[in-house]
């Protein structure tokens, strides 16, 4: 289930609750109107309902996130619900009975299992294998796509902070609903949505072509509806963000349209985004963030990549400083370099973003024994230690819609360093 804009259009929590024997699970979406005089709503935020757990997720670049009324940071875990973060994600997810709730940008996507959920959901949405039942009544009666906005009214949900958001008097869905009105006039590949069907998007389409396409048809949608391009930003964001997840960067170029505080549009001259979503310049160059013999440059406002082969033998790698030195063994608690995750935040806590970073780790040799000449202890022994630091530099998202730089160590070498060590037989 992908939820994009609201199939209503209205500025109103809308429910969709699967329902399985072991528990109940409930999710409501928060829908507002987002851009002042247009009649359109977008998703505010998730509400997900879980036994006596109630966890929300705003959109935008900085989630805010609550467990039972108070503010969170990822990763936490309690009663069932575990919330983690990836890159521009953030996860709900649920074991117990395989559900996830992703959170990326201005949208959500519901994961349920088969197992669970098949043929037993009930909402606004209706079943998970069905898109004909897409704009159902409580009442089960399916209505035309044309008339979505009329079965929604079924599903609203009361809010204290919205006295307006009522359920609407029981009538006849179908007196209700007239003929379609004729579709706006429209110009397609006058719009930025014709950049998710480009080159920028090419390499996500060949692997997900059904996923980047609903984006396209909704930039299409919320474009042709209003005959502005605020909404269309928020799909390319969508499309980015999950092709991104996916591990396939979209190489967005000079045209790249960045949507700001108040829904503004300005054009910005980048080259190229990189895996974590920072802009890059043309002839930049950076590292992967899991594979050091990977390494990715901004060229022709495209993202190259180019791996160095190793020479190394079969059982050996190479160090990993960017393959450039020496080849060893891989053997057990070697020291070696191993990648973390950090949300960093500014001073006065209002820009933040999630960090690639790296630490040295490992155990190194060293022995001790006892000199029979001298009758005493000697010792050997060696530490986890960068050889090889460089400074990296990112940009952390800030709540006004601009950004700041952030710049920490990086290492890109680990090695076993040193012969001596502070002995525990000695006083």
């Amino acid at each position: 289930m992908d939820v994009r804009n609201g199939i209503a259009i209205a500025n109103v929590k809308y429910g969709e609750t699967p329902t399985i024997s072991l528990s109940v699970v409930h999710i409501l979406v928060d829908n507002y109107y987002c851009f002042e005089g247009l009649p359109m709503s977008c998703a505010r935020g998730i509400v997900v309902s879980y036994k006596e757990s109630v966890v929300t997720i705003t959109t935008g670049r900085q989630h805010l996130i609550t467990f039972d009324g108070a503010i969170v940071t990822v990763p936490y875990s309690l009663n069932g619900i575990d919330i983690y973060s990836t890159h521009h994600s953030i996860y709900i997810s649920i074991p117990e009975i395989q559900a996830i709730i992703i959170a990326f940008g201005d949208s959500f996507q519901i994961r349920l299992s088969q197992q669970y959920f098949l043929n037993n959901t009930q909402g606004q949405c209706g079943s998970c294998v069905d898109a004909g039942d897409d704009c159902i009544t409580r009442d089960r009666e399916v209505m035309p796509k044309h008339c979505c906005h009329i079965a929604a009214n079924d599903w609203k949900f009361p809010d204290p902070n919205k006295p307006y958001c009522q359920l609407t008097p029981k009538t006849n869905s179908k007196d209700l609903c007239t003929d379609p009105t004729p579709p706006p006039t429209c110009t397609p590949e006058k719009t930025i949505c014709m950049l998710l069907l480009g080159k920028p998007f090419e390499d996500c389409r060949k692997h997900y072509s059904e996923d980047v396409d609903r984006y396209y048809q909704t930039c299409l949608f919320d474009h042709c509806h209003t005959n502005k391009t605020e909404f269309d930003c928020s799909s390319l964001e969508a499309a980015a963000i999950a092709c991104n997840d996916r591990g396939i960067i979209p190489a967005l170029k000079v045209s790249f349209i960045k949507r700001v505080k108040l829904g503004k549009m300005i054009s910005v001259r980048i080259s190229c985004i990189d895996n974590s979503g920072n802009l890059r310049e043309e002839g930049e160059t950076w590292p992967h963030p899991t594979n050091s013999c990977i390494v990715f440059t901004c060229s022709n406002f495209q993202v190259v990549i180019t791996e160095r082969p190793c020479s190394c033998e079969k059982e050996s790698i190479w160090e990993e400083d960017y393959c450039s030195h020496w080849c060893r063994k891989e053997t057990p608690d070697y020291c070696k370099m191993s990648f973390i995750s950090k949300n960093v935040t500014s001073e006065n806590s209002s820009c933040s973003a999630e960090v690639t970073m790296t630490k040295c780790e490992g155990n190194c040799p060293g022995h001790f024994e006892f000199d029979t000449v001298t009758n005493t202890m000697i010792n050997e022994c060696s530490c986890c230690q960068p050889t090889n630091i460089q400074n990296m530099t990112v940009n952390l998202d800030c709540e006004d819609g601009d950004s700041i730089p952030y710049t920490y160590a990086y290492f890109t070498a680990c090695k076993c360093i040193g012969k001596t060590c502070n002995n525990p037989f000695s006083v």
